[in-house]
C-alpha cells in the first residue's frame, strides 16, 4: 500500500484487517472513518537512530553550556549508550531527549564532577573546563 525510504511497506490487508477495525471501535461511525485520507505509521527507532538522537541532544546541551556559561562539556560513547537505553517506544524521541536533560542526569547520579574543579562558592575554576563522568 505505502512505502518509505527504508523500503518498509504496509499492506492493504493489514490496514483492512487490523487498523480499520481498531479505528471503527474508537470512532463508532463510518462517516468519521470516511474522512480519513491518510494514515501515517511510525516505526520504532533502531539502535543507530537512538544513538544519533542522544548525540544530538548532548551536542545541544554542550552548545548551551558553552554559550551561556563558557563551560565545555565532553562525554564518551558510554554516555550515549546509556542515554539511548532510556528510549520508550510509546514516547519516541522525546524519551531520549528527556533522559539527556542535565537535571535528570544529575538527579539520577549519572553525571558527577570532581570537587577539585569547583571553588567553594560553586563556581568553576578559571579554565572553564569541566569533565563529567558517567556512573553506570
Amino acid at each position: 500500500m505505502s512505502g518509505c525510504a527504508l523500503g518498509v511497506t504496509v499492506s492493504r490487508k493489514f490496514v483492512d484487517s487490523i487498523v480499520m477495525p481498531i479505528l471503527h471501535r474508537h470512532f463508532h461511525r463510518d462517516e468519521f472513518l470516511g474522512r480519513i485520507n491518510e494514515i501515517l505509521f511510525f516505526l520504532p527507532f533502531d539502535h543507530q537512530e537512538r544513538l544519533e538522537i542522544a548525540r544530538k541532544e548532548l551536542q545541544l546541551w554542550a552548545g548551551r553550556a558553552h554559550e551561556r556559561h563558557q563551560v565545555t562539556l565532553s562525554w564518551d560513547e558510554d554516555v550515549l549508550e546509556k542515554l539511548q537505553q532510556g528510549y520508550n517506544v510509546r514516547f519516541g524521541a522525546r524519551s531520549i531527549k528527556n533522559e539527556g536533560a542535565p537535571g535528570r542526569l544529575l538527579s539520577r547520579g549519572r553525571v558527577s564532577c570532581n570537587a577539585n574543579d569547583m571553588r567553594p562558592n560553586g563556581c568553576f575554576d578559571g579554565s572553564r573546563q569541566w569533565t563529567s563522568a558517567l556512573s553506570i
